[in-house]
């Protein structure tokens, strides 16, 4: 992550903006990240490493399989402790990380 641009790096040779990435996806020691525009690029890397590189006040990790970029949070189902995606994609929240989770998104969003 080039923190002067807010590019994240998948392989040496290709790199995203990190505005294009609506969330990144485990999958073993694999990570798919799904785009805006709908694509998504495999990346042979853990998504423990992607955490370590994008910033943390615009992507948060709600369990232990996704990473999301807190801009395309639709809204937030504090009964069910799940986020829903403007893409309508919803992911539940760990019982460990709710609170914090929950917490960080609704103020930044002004999410109900």
């Amino acid at each position: 992550m080039n923190n002067h641009t807010n590019t994240l790096r998948i392989t040496r040779k290709q790199s995203i903006q990190t505005n294009e990435v609506l969330f990144l996806e485990a999958k073993a020691n694999y990570t798919i990240i799904h785009l805006v525009d709908g694509k998504s690029i495999l990346a042979a890397t853990t998504l423990k490493r992607f955490e370590n590189k994008l910033p943390k006040t615009t992507f948060c990790r709600p369990n232990k399989s996704f990473i999301i970029h807190r801009d395309f949070i639709e809204r937030v189902n504090y009964q069910e402790k799940s986020i829903i995606l403007k893409n309508a994609l919803i992911i539940q929240a760990s019982r460990r990380k709710a609170p914090l989770i929950l917490k960080m998104v609704d103020p930044l969003n002004n999410l109900n």
